[in-house]
């Protein structure tokens, strides 16, 4: 009877894996071509687009202000005399609330 090296048998061992996880290795699979462009005989098609170009008539602003302050009555009013200087600058370019 013949002993083999420990080290022969882990290499014979790992051999053997990569043979059995290369066998496991999904293959793609083979498609056949079909032309893309086809239409049937007696067949009619169309395609198109358009654009149309007006001038914008509404717009929407939505802000918002954030201010810290050491309570929250200054902090509101901060935020309130800020809100209304956003608001009046909208307003200098004749932008109507809604």
């Amino acid at each position: 009877m013949q002993t083999r090296n420990p080290t022969s048998i882990i290499l014979l061992a790992v051999i053997a894996c990569l043979l059995v996880w290369n066998g496991m290795e999904p293959r793609p699979a083979i498609i056949a071509a079909t032309p893309s462009n086809t239409t049937a005989a007696g067949s009619i098609s169309v395609s198109g687009s358009s654009a149309i170009r007006v001038q914008p008539d509404r717009v929407v602003v939505i802000f918002g202000v954030e201010t810290f302050a050491r309570t929250p009555s200054a902090s509101q009013a901060q935020n309130a005399r800020l809100s209304e200087e956003v608001l009046d600058a909208i307003r200098a370019y004749d932008i109507a609330a809604h």
